[in-house]
């Protein structure tokens, strides 16, 4: 006696014809092998049309289950959903069916392995959170990363793995010297923290710099945002657009930047896929305006002490001549010169940049 009648019947694993569709007349080869698929049937009031033609459907999907890494880092052979990027990253590259197809001993999995003990970090507790997707109004954990995100094989693998690491603040993807893929995700919260970073041999003063070829450079005004907006899907509200601002127009934070930048409002807008809720929607806000206003690149030669530094590593430069006092930088390229000198090149890292480290409406912790 129902207005409308149907019945939805979801399959998680594929690879099976939906009954009633084979039933009636579709072919049972129809198996949607190794995806997730929805068969559905309506019923039909010929004198009172229910429908304007087929009736479009939508659904809540949490994602992919992905493998995971034990702290004796062997990758498990079971699959469990998680929106640990770390987690997601490695399903991504292990995939043959969707990704890059490597196998287990291509990838450095302890790496993975400490990244996700990252991401996981819980950085705030009890957070309000609504949503179908979350059971309706209640509270939980943040942790640091998370992805949710939905990737598209007609991008290329390279688009998709930097969509992936978007959610994952400053990370790097680099070759180990093994020949492994090896990810590196590091958030520290204190000076201490950071310069734990920092291998003992790496540390570089005039002693070991060649002066004759040292160049720093900073990002144009243009690139030195005082407030940013990301534009989101809000989970909260079943994934409708929504949209955050840090720092707030008026706040202490933004009349400070607004005042170094003699009054000129540098404003940035992105829209970040994989955030899906407020908190890491503003989280990554404010860690684009910090490391806009600190962000520098430096490009230096060292004697053969920098021989075993690798990319992606951090070094601490002390240069009188540079103007340089214990600054910690990550390295991202390196080339060795037919005298065996090193040269770097390195871009500036600092905890106080990180979303969650500072409080929001503080412009910077340390000058």
């Amino acid at each position: 006696d129902q207005r409308f009648n149907h019945l939805i019947r979801t399959n998680r694993d594929g690879g099976a014809a939906d009954p009633i569709a084979s039933a009636n007349g579709i072919t049972s080869a129809n198996r949607f092998t190794g995806t997730a698929y929805a068969s559905s049937t309506f019923k039909l009031d010929r004198d009172d049309p229910q429908y304007n033609g087929a009736p479009q459907m939508g659904f809540l999907v949490k994602g992919r289950r992905v493998r995971t890494v034990s702290a004796s880092y062997v990758l498990s052979s079971t699959y469990t959903y998680s929106n640990n990027p770390a987690w997601c990253l490695l399903d991504y590259l292990l995939s043959a069916d969707f990704g890059r197809g490597l196998s287990a001993s291509e990838v450095d999995l302890q790496s993975f392995y400490e990244a996700a003990a990252v991401c996981g970090t819980t950085v705030s507790t009890g957070r309000a959170v609504s949503g179908v997707i979350n059971g309706g109004p209640t509270t939980r954990n943040i942790p640091l990363y998370e992805c949710n995100i939905t990737l598209s094989t007609m991008n290329s693998i390279r688009d998709n793995i930097e969509a992936i690491m978007s959610t994952m603040a400053l990370s790097e993807l680099t070759w180990s010297s093994e020949g492994k893929y090896k990810l590196l995700v590091e958030y520290p919260t204190s000076t201490v923290e950071q310069d734990a970073l920092v291998d003992s041999s790496h540390y570089f003063t005039d002693d070991d710099i060649i002066r004759d070829d040292v160049s720093i450079s900073w990002p144009s005004a243009s690139e030195r945002y005082n407030q940013v907006t990301v534009s989101f899907s809000n989970e909260h509200e079943d994934f409708k657009t929504d949209s955050v601002t840090w720092p707030k127009t008026g706040s202490t934070a933004y009349n400070t930047y607004l005042t170094e930048d003699n009054n000129q409002p540098f404003r940035g807008s992105f829209d970040i896929a994989g955030i899906t809720d407020p908190y890491h929607a503003l989280a990554a806000a404010e860690q684009l305006v910090r490391e806009a206003r600190s962000v520098r690149t430096i490009g230096l030669t060292v004697t053969k002490r920098g021989l075993s530094i690798e990319p992606g590593d951090f070094i601490n430069i002390t240069s009188a001549t540079c103007n340089i006092s214990d600054e910690v930088y990550r390295v991202q390229a390196i080339e060795v010169n037919s005298d065996f000198t090193v040269k770097l090149t390195c871009t500036y890292f600092a905890y106080t940049t990180l979303a969650w480290n500072v409080n929001d409406d503080i412009a910077y912790s340390t000058r």
